[in-house]
């Protein structure tokens, strides 16, 4: 096996640097420094090609093949890259088969949430109380892909920076604004300026996506309202708090033995129809 140090040209890992980089896993520390650990081969060089989010620096394991073009863009772009020892780098690992290379990364700021900017036509994602990380990495990777303009996180959702997240937004991470909030009260401003809120939701008054989407369609661009489409809980969907307040649309089925869609499946069928509309 190739010296990882020799062959790289990258420095050790410090004591210090592996106690604060292996506090990461916890969301306290993780908000503390303004730091989280992304993991993986194709999601550390989709990083190194954009500005969101930044890279603090490189970790390498002894089994992996550093190429020197990757080490050369890391210096290019100031970017420390340090060995591990094989033990070092599963301290820091979150996956039971790891790939030798993470990335430590700054938390992306989008500063404050400001409602009154919101243009008309725009389309934001707000998650009520959605625990599940690999749930809400893949909602918030398919709210980039749609072009959605921010996501709202309301109280109780999952760090948007664990590390389940950061896997299952597939390098999406830093792309799309998103902000933590108050949901409530952030819904009852947003919908005192004029934006239109749309509870992702089955209740007896709920009407059908399609004909919610129709009706956006036959409206002129300049003259829509922004929409805030909100999900709710995987278990109890959306909560007591915000359920009657608002509109709801469901995505109607086939009858049968299913009782709903995923959490994650809903949301991008109703990102699709809506923002393909407007």
């Amino acid at each position: 096996m190739t010296d990882t140090k020799a062959s790289t040209g990258s420095l050790p890992l410090s004591k210090a640097l592996l106690k604060k980089y292996r506090s990461l896993h916890q969301k306290k520390f993780r908000s503390k420094y303004r730091l989280f650990i992304a993991e993986g081969d194709r999601t550390v060089r989709q990083f190194l090609h954009r500005t969101q989010p930044g890279i603090e620096s490189l970790l390498i394991s002894p089994e992996y093949e550093a190429e020197p073009q990757l080490l050369k863009l890391c210096g290019m772009k100031g970017i420390s890259v340090f060995s591990c020892t094989a033990g070092e780098f599963a301290e820091l690992s979150d996956t039971k088969q790891p790939q030798g290379i993470l990335a430590v990364c700054k938390q992306a700021d989008f500063g404050e949430f400001d409602e009154k900017q919101l243009q008309g036509g725009s389309v934001y994602l707000a998650l009520d109380d959605l625990r599940d990380p690999g749930n809400l990495g893949t909602i918030y990777r398919t709210a980039a892909w749609f072009g959605i303009s921010g996501l709202l996180l309301g109280k109780g959702c999952a760090d948007l920076y664990n590390p389940k997240v950061t896997r299952s937004t597939a390098g999406a991470t830093g792309s799309l604004p998103a902000w933590e909030t108050d949901l409530s009260a952030m819904l009852e401003k947003l919908s005192t300026n004029g934006c239109q809120i749309l509870l992702l939701d089955l209740s007896k008054d709920a009407r059908t996506l399609q004909e919610v989407a129709a009706e956006q369609a036959l409206q002129k661009k300049e003259s829509r309202p922004p929409l805030v489409l909100v999900t709710g809980n995987e278990a109890h969907g959306i909560s007591p708090e915000l359920r009657g307040r608002y509109p709801a649309v469901y995505i109607p089925g086939m009858d049968g033995d299913v009782e709903s869609l995923n959490a994650a499946t809903s949301t991008a069928i109703a990102l699709y129809a809506l923002s393909r509309m407007r």
